[in-house]
């Protein structure tokens, strides 16, 4: 090798000679040829080894066709390219796609920009108002072998880009953008400015992994947030105007519903107490009655036992509280005659 000199080469009959005087030199030591042979077979065999990282799992393919999917470590495969691995991340790894905006500097305070991505955010809803939807997909690999073979996206793709892995992405953001176009259309702006955006999130969730699962595509949707939903800049100042009104409604009919309770729980308050002085009256005179007639019955039956003293005593009984309620009183015999110039009565009551 020390006498070759890329100057000498003129043609391709040069380099066949420059091989013949090599090939001369070595006939008389044949451990040369073994030499080679056993440095090339080491070479074959190191190209076969290969490490996975403790984040990754290797998918193996022999001739093109999955064989096995393979852990983190040192592992081998057969080399010369019958074999090749493509590595996925695991499940714990997370993927997040950003829409209608993307964050400008990570941190605690991060920053975020809308510059440039209204074609993903501005949407139509169901009474054909725009309204503009920010939000993110946060999604892993459940099944590497799926992820890998089932997507439009190459494979070789992550033999290029190991450490920047976009393949799946790309089928993610399209069935996010379609399937929160097609949600967002089944309803109309109010609603969807106000108190249903919990339920488009998680009908958008339920949507495409359920898309996803149809393809087969070894991805698991973790999450999926609305950041931001808003009219468009150009008609906001008109919005906030039409929220404030509603808000303003909402306030008017909830004061009139307080008043309108207020005076109903007065009313049965009062309703209720009447209802119970009734009630109570009712059974005062009831129970009053029954004790008169009962009365009335032993005095009755007294009187049937013996009419002469009943009736004596009963006498007396009225007589007792008729004097109670004279002022004044005079006794007379009876067999007087003449009293009444006497009497003045003119002065009150009296017997």
């Amino acid at each position: 090798m020390a006498d070759f000199n890329w100057d000498d080469i003129k043609s391709p009959e040069d380099i066949i000679n420059f091989g013949k005087k090599g090939m001369a030199k070595i006939k008389g030591k044949p451990y040369i040829p073994i030499l080679i042979v056993g440095i090339i077979v080491v070479m074959i065999g190191y190209s076969g080894l290969f490490t996975i990282e403790a984040d990754e799992l290797g998918v193996v393919t022999r001739f093109g066709k999955y064989n096995r999917t393979v852990d983190s470590g040192l592992n081998f495969k057969i080399p010369i390219n019958i074999e090749k691995v493509y590595r996925v991340f695991k499940i714990q790894k997370v993927f997040t796609e950003e829409f209608g905006f993307r964050t400008a500097a990570a941190g605690i305070r991060s920053k975020f920009t809308r510059d440039g991505f209204l074609h993903e955010s501005l949407m139509l809803t169901g009474d054909l108002n725009a309204v503009e939807v920010s939000w993110i997909v946060v999604f892993n690999i459940k099944n590497a072998e799926n992820f890998l073979f089932n997507l439009k996206e190459s494979a070789d793709f992550l033999v290029r880009h190991r450490r920047n892995m976009r393949i799946g992405h790309a089928t993610v953001r399209d069935l996010s953008q379609a399937i929160m176009r097609q949600v967002i259309g089944d309803y109309s702006v109010n609603e969807v400015l106000t108190d249903k955006k919990e339920e488009i999130r998680l009908i958008v969730k339920t949507k495409l992994q359920e898309s996803l699962d149809q393809y087969d595509a070894g991805i698991l949707i973790a999450e999926v947030e609305l950041k931001d939903v808003q009219a468009p800049g150009k008609v906001q100042d008109a919005f906030n105007e039409v929220n404030r009104a509603e808000q303003e409604k909402e306030r008017m009919i909830l004061e009139a519903e307080t008043s309108y309770n207020k005076v109903i729980e007065e009313a049965k308050g009062i309703a209720a107490k009447k209802i119970l002085e009734s009630e109570g009256y009712y059974e005062e005179r009831t129970n009053q009655a029954k004790g008169d007639v009962a009365a009335f019955l032993a005095m009755l039956k007294e009187y049937k036992g013996n009419k002469a003293i009943t009736k004596k005593r009963l006498y007396l009984e009225t007589m007792t509280r008729v004097l109670k309620k004279v002022e004044k009183k005079y006794i007379i015999d009876e067999d007087v005659r003449g009293v009444l110039p006497l009497l003045n009565i003119g002065e009150g009551s009296a017997l």
